[in-house]
């Protein structure tokens, strides 16, 4: 499991959180599903190029944004003991802020449609 203290490599000088992020919430469930589901010992595939220096960069919030894009068939959900309307609306809300920010990566270069997503962030967020 990544720690914030381990989103952070000697090679890169700007922390970035956002990469310890990523193997928790991102990776390790993918790769449970598909244990799951029948790939078997895919998790000792992918052990040992994960080893191996790298000097690619990868920019892990574009990546995040657009695996959320392309995998937002899971729901997340805030459980409650209590079945009040107010986490039923911010789950609802949640998942609308997420499908919303999945264009950033590619509206970022057209201005007219970064603009459009921009205001319907602010808006989801009201």
């Amino acid at each position: 499991m990544a720690s914030i203290d381990e989103g952070t490599s000697s090679s890169s000088s700007v922390f970035n959180p956002t990469n310890a992020l990523v193997l928790p919430n991102i990776l390790y469930p993918v790769i449970d599903q598909m244990d799951k589901s029948g790939y078997k010992d895919i998790q000792s595939d992918l052990q040992i190029p994960s080893l191996l220096p790298t000097t690619t960069t990868t920019n892990m919030n574009e990546l995040t944004l657009k695996i959320e894009k392309y995998c937002d068939k899971t729901p997340y959900f805030i459980l409650s003991l209590h079945n009040e309307q107010v986490f039923h609306e911010l789950n609802f809300r949640t998942k609308n802020l997420k499908r919303i920010l999945s264009r950033i990566p590619d509206d970022i270069n057209e201005k007219r449609e970064f603009l459009e997503t921009i205001k319907e962030i602010a808006s989801a967020i009201k």
